[in-house]
């Protein structure tokens, strides 16, 4: 059966390991592990009323309707103010590849997680524990019978996903 919500079945797990499984750490290791994993939820707590906060389809079909029809009028506008009129183009055409940018770059910020390369920056901070504890015990460390790949070799530009 899979939990409803994998990320607060997954800090069970951590949270488990930290308490019982985990022999080889002092008291003071496993409790800043714990504040780790307790700052880790909040933040993922965070993160989850990012994304569950609607934003209104009215808003975004309003803003892009509007802008259209700016758009459209604009060189009706403009056809009297410049000297040229061949110029009437090329300056609508500049002015609404950076309004359309300035839009599109809008609705990517009110759904940020849809651009962000969320599996490769878990995949990278995975790898770095699965070092670390491999560092730490000397043997690598397999997790449900599959070997985990150091991170040096899961990638070579460990800071590829940073913008």
């Amino acid at each position: 059966k899979k939990p409803k919500k994998k990320p607060m079945a997954l800090s069970g797990l951590m949270s488990k390991t930290i308490h019982k499984d985990a022999e080889n750490l002092s008291t003071f290791e496993r409790l800043k592990l714990d504040q780790s994993l307790t700052l880790m939820m909040d933040y993922l707590g965070m993160c989850e009323r990012i994304v569950k906060t609607p934003i209104p389809l009215v808003y975004t079909r309003h803003t892009a309707r509007f802008l259209s029809w700016w758009l459209v009028f604009l060189p009706v506008c403009l056809y009297d103010q410049l000297p040229n009129n061949l110029l009437l183009v090329p300056v609508t055409a500049i002015l609404a590849f950076f309004l359309l940018g300035i839009e599109d770059l809008g609705n990517q910020i009110e759904e940020p997680f849809s651009i962000l390369p969320i599996e490769v920056m878990g995949d990278g901070i995975s790898g770095s524990i699965f070092e670390a504890l491999e560092m730490k015990t000397g043997k690598p460390k397999e997790v449900r019978g599959v070997e985990v790949i150091p991170y040096n070799k899961v990638s070579s530009q460990p800071s590829s996903f940073v913008r």
